[in-house]
């Protein structure tokens, strides 16, 4: 065990991925982490709460409470302390201060001594004593989570996946729901007896089901709603007793289950987490995958090299970094837009030139009704996918240009929704015009 006290300045310090709090992609950057802590303190999740903390922190920074740090590849990574981090580095840089306090009015008008706290010392240990410390601090003071309590044991201490853990991996119906995420649940509610009495067992850190998809859906949607209900819990005659209690919630479908059957199981695992709506009764669905629409040019195309290609992939990067940190990189989403009517502007003088073709005087205009013409005339069924998407403009006398100077020249507003739309137009185009093969 090492540990000792050392001095860094706020800015030099990396914010953990790992955070059991939040975590993240490991090579996401503090500015990811800390978009993310914002998004989340604005929409009063509990992971951060960025807004209540710097109240509770006062005029000074209680130097009880020193961060815990490790040295990985001589960079200082904070592993206890990254909400009181996240908050100095949010006061003391410009961009994360204009950003945070558009979102959180509670950093408005910060104290002064954070503002100039630019160093700072910190507790150094090695991984494995910063690893003990976090545990000692937080697994048993509520500020985690039963799931986060289970997914630290098995990732740092090497124990063995809880069934809560199993479950959540394979529908996220844990994480989802903050009544299913308790210890109670894991102990009582999914342990290996209840769930094999209804069909269902957790083997090899997967989970195994006797039911078809649909079938297993509303079962998992029935335990939540056991639980929600409070058909079961600490107390009362269904305490421990699942196959009872989905007996309450639902006894015709309860008439159903079967105790688990080897022969008859398939393992269960979505291919999104599953979110359970057992919490709005009239409205039980799950989670479909990510739309085609939630992209940029609706996928990712594979265009010839040169100038288009070019600026299709520029225009990619830059609605990369918009999306990642939305509320931080804001500022991005009118230039994609702008950039949406340059495209297609070197899309159709590109098509003149790379087929030999006389320029016309007004370039632009004779390709959209070129483009306009021959995609109404369009039979290949690889770009008819979104057809109807296109209907607006094939079917009437607008330009795609038109809509596209509107971005360009400010006369509307940038929007996300609007981006997409027509990018997704526009990926047609340069599927047809300008893609491999």
């Amino acid at each position: 065990m090492t540990q000792e006290r050392k001095t860094f300045k706020v800015a030099d310090l990396r914010l953990w991925t790992e955070n059991p709090r939040d975590p993240i992609n490991k090579d996401a950057t503090d500015d990811d982490v800390i978009s993310r802590a914002i998004t989340s303190s604005k929409n009063k999740d509990k992971a951060w709460q960025l807004d209540k903390l710097i109240k509770q922190m006062g005029d000074w920074y209680d130097f009880s409470e020193l961060p815990t740090v490790v040295i990985d590849n001589e960079i200082p990574v904070v592993y206890d302390g990254n909400r009181r981090i996240t908050v100095l580095k949010c006061l003391q840089n410009e961009e994360l201060y204009k950003q945070i306090t558009g979102t959180l009015t509670g950093f408005a008008n910060p104290p002064q001594e954070l503002v100039n706290l630019t160093e700072i010392d910190c507790n150094v240990c090695d991984k494995q004593t910063a690893l003990q410390n976090v545990w000692r601090k937080h697994h048993d003071s509520g500020s985690w989570s039963q799931l986060q309590r289970d997914i630290f044991r098995n990732k740092y201490f090497g124990e063995s996946k809880s069934n809560l853990l199993v479950i959540d991996e394979a529908t996220g119906i844990i994480s989802e729901n903050d009544k299913m995420n308790q210890r109670f649940v894991g102990e009582e509610v999914v342990k290996d007896k209840n769930l094999n009495a209804i069909g269902l067992k957790i083997e090899e850190d997967k989970l195994k089901s006797n039911y078809d998809e649909d079938t297993t859906k509303k079962l998992l949607d029935n335990i939540v709603s056991a639980v929600s209900d409070k058909k079961i819990n600490t107390r009362g005659e269904n305490r421990g007793n699942l196959p009872q209690a989905l007996q309450q919630v639902d006894p015709e479908f309860a008439k159903t289950l079967s105790s688990f059957n080897e022969a008859k199981s398939q393992v269960v695992q979505f291919p999104q987490p599953v979110r359970s709506q057992a919490n709005k009764p009239t409205t039980r669905r799950f989670t479909p995958t990510t739309k085609q629409n939630n992209i940029i040019f609706g996928e990712k195309l594979e265009l010839k090299q040169g100038k288009v290609n070019d600026i299709y992939r520029g225009i990619v990067e830059i609605y990369g970094l918009y999306n990642k940190n939305q509320d931080l990189k804001s500022y991005l989403l009118p230039i994609v837009c702008m950039s949406l009517r340059l495209l297609y502007e070197v899309c159709a003088r590109e098509y003149y030139l790379t087929n030999n073709f006389e320029l016309p005087q007004k370039v632009l205009e004779e390709f959209d009704k070129l483009a306009k013409k021959e995609l109404k005339e369009l039979t290949d069924n690889t770009l008819l996918n979104d057809k109807s998407l296109l209907s607006e403009w094939l079917d009437s006398n607008k330009s795609f240009k038109a809509i596209l100077d509107k971005y360009a020249h400010g006369v509307v507003t940038a929007d996300r929704d609007g981006a997409l739309r027509q990018s997704r137009i526009l990926g047609i185009i340069l599927k047809k015009y300008f893609g491999k093969g």
